[in-house]
């Protein structure tokens, strides 16, 4: 989990300084008391501005990326079995409906609450 948060800290971090004209500051982004929240992520991932979108795109991936080397370096079976031809703006959609139907959950770990919403989306065939 602490691999998670830092590599999916890390992406945030670098998407968010790549977009010159971001319409938040980083106190809006980076000082809020319930950051890598789910309150935090559904914020994120509705705001009007591209630069917030394109965080929120980050951020997905950098769970996704973070629980995908976990799973094989320590030899875990996959989690969720998202579609090939998944998109990440697919994967910000099921994951944004999740936390709208899961309001109780919100301040939780946002990235827990990523990879929780693509395992109900998209959950592994048992075999």
């Amino acid at each position: 989990m602490w691999l998670c948060k830092h590599i999916a800290f890390f992406i945030l971090t670098i998407g968010a300084l790549s977009w010159p004209s971001v319409s938040f500051s980083a106190d809006d982004l980076f000082g809020q008391q319930d950051m890598g929240s789910g309150n935090w992520l559904e914020r994120l991932c509705t705001a009007h501005d591209e630069g917030s979108r394109g965080a929120c795109a980050g951020f997905i991936l950098g769970a996704v990326d973070a629980t995908s080397a976990v799973e094989r370096r320590d030899g875990i079976a996959k989690r969720y079995c998202a579609p090939r031809n998944a998109e990440v703006g697919q994967m910000a959609r099921v994951i944004l409906k999740w936390l709208a139907d899961h309001p109780e959950d919100l301040h939780y770990d946002a990235s827990s609450l990523v990879i929780t919403a693509l395992i109900n989306a998209w959950p592994c065939a048992q075999g």
